[in-house]
């Protein structure tokens, strides 16, 4: 772009923005719900809790921090997830997910 906002191949911003904004509409609470329900349940959120599990040695308390949509209602639903993996031998018991679990047990 030169100093008149214009680019080499003569093109303006405003040319070069239409172009993309069609190629990468706008994201709207339509596609991050319907994303949302994609994500939960899925693969992909199985696989990235196992990754943060692993990555902050079970702290679930942080972990919630990086899970996608997650929220304090999801956490029952999300041990369930870590602990079917701990029986399965996909990944190991960990002090402070024990920890976790203890805490929310007395504290219910």
């Amino acid at each position: 772009f030169d100093n008149d906002n214009v680019s080499t191949d003569g093109k303006d911003f405003n040319d070069w923005y239409e172009y993309y904004r069609n190629i990468f509409p706008n994201i709207t609470i339509n596609d991050i719900n319907d994303y949302e329900s994609k994500y939960k349940g899925s693969l992909e959120e199985y696989t990235d809790i196992i990754e943060l599990y692993n990555k902050y040695d079970g702290d679930v308390d942080i972990m919630m921090e990086f899970i996608l949509f997650a929220e304090t209602d999801d956490e029952d639903r999300i041990c369930n997830i870590i602990d079917k993996a701990i029986k399965s031998n996909e990944i190991y018991l960990l002090k402070k997910y024990t920890k976790f679990k203890n805490n929310k047990k007395n504290n219910k």
